[in-house]
């Protein structure tokens, strides 16, 4: 824990970017996507990151890591947003975007009306 990943390339973008203090960049999904699986751990504080290398994984492991776990599916919104349906209360499912950074989940007001 602690260590930052390997990543043997990259292109970058430099633009100005209101990342806080303490940080120098974004890490997005096209850089997510070079890696089998990620695990965001926020059981404790700092919470963990751990990206499992592309071809780690055997069929037999991938159903023992998803076993217990439930899948929804994704897709995409255009500029690699990712839309998942989520139910609320039992109602029926709405559309919400994916941000793993979110301090806070949200439901808009055509959702609120629809969900009652």
């Amino acid at each position: 824990p602690g260590a930052a990943p390997l990543l043997p390339s990259c292109e970058a973008v430099v633009m100005p970017l209101p990342t806080g203090e303490g940080t120098d960049g974004i890490v997005g999904l096209d850089v997510l996507n070079r890696f089998d699986a990620v695990e965001m751990d926020w059981s404790a504080r700092p919470g963990c990151c751990r990206l499992y290398a592309a071809g780690s994984f055997t069929r037999e492991s991938w159903a023992a890591l998803a076993r217990g776990l439930d899948e929804c599916l994704l897709r995409e919104a255009g500029y690699g947003l990712l839309v998942l349906p989520v139910r609320v209360g039992g109602g029926p499912p709405v559309p919400a975007l994916l941000d793993t950074g979110a301090a806070f989940s949200t439901l808009n007001g055509a959702a609120c009306d629809l969900l009652g």
